[in-house]
């Protein structure tokens, strides 16, 4: 959320224990206690996974992309993602951006179930303080990357599919470098943008961005 430029990008994840993959169930409601114990079985491998899938800002770039490729393969695990551009984050901003992107991931994720014909889990987890607009069961949960293994895995999956996004923004704007910070505000990215001025997808209602733009700012 702190960065400059580009999207803000969010995941959903559902992990499920192994030998507990999602219900095939024609003619159930998303709901049906069948998920409940499969829930419930997850919890204990929970801890487990949370310790390999530690808060995505805590791994190095190697190790998250080897995460991330591991988690989009497990058979036990699946994922949706959002993803909402500057101009958006501008207009209604950061906050309500990246709720609006976790909303688009999880409906991206029922989407996947609808046309799977799976069940749906009963609840969602959501990381942080607030919760998502959507009416659906959900909790927040301060610091739910290192209590949720669903979370974590979200937030892996997250990062390096933003990662990714900047990655091809560098080839379209190089003298940002957009490939090495990632959009965030380093001395080198404010220094370039000094330099330069902001770009399309740079967010404008930053402060450090908005100086670029009016000097008096």
């Amino acid at each position: 959320r702190g960065s400059l430029s580009g999207p803000v990008a969010a995941a959903c994840a559902v992990v499920y224990a192994p030998g507990h993959a999602p219900g095939h169930a024609p003619g159930h409601a998303p709901g049906h206690s069948q998920n409940c114990r499969v829930s419930k079985d997850c919890n204990a491998v929970n801890a487990c996974l949370v310790s390999r899938f530690r808060d995505s800002k805590q791994l190095g770039i190697k190790m998250r992309r080897e995460l991330a490729a591991e988690i989009l393969a497990m058979p036990g695990c699946r994922q949706g993602i959002g993803v909402v551009n500057a101009a958006e984050i501008d207009r209604i901003n950061i906050l309500q951006a990246s709720l609006l992107a976790m909303k688009l991931a999880v409906m991206s994720l029922i989407t996947d179930f609808a046309w799977s014909n799976l069940l749906l889990p009963d609840f969602i987890l959501v990381d942080g303080k607030f919760k998502i607009p959507l009416d659906l069961p959900q909790q927040a949960l301060v610091k739910g990357d290192s209590r949720s293994a669903s979370i974590a895995a979200a937030s892996i999956v997250a990062k390096v599919r933003r990662d990714a996004i900047m990655a091809d923004y560098h080839l379209q704007y190089p003298q940002y470098n957009f490939g090495r910070h990632k959009g965030y505000g380093t001395a080198e990215h404010l220094c370039l943008l000094g330099e330069h001025g902001p770009c399309p997808i740079h967010r404008r209602s930053f402060k450090p961005v908005a100086r670029g733009l009016d000097p008096l700012v």
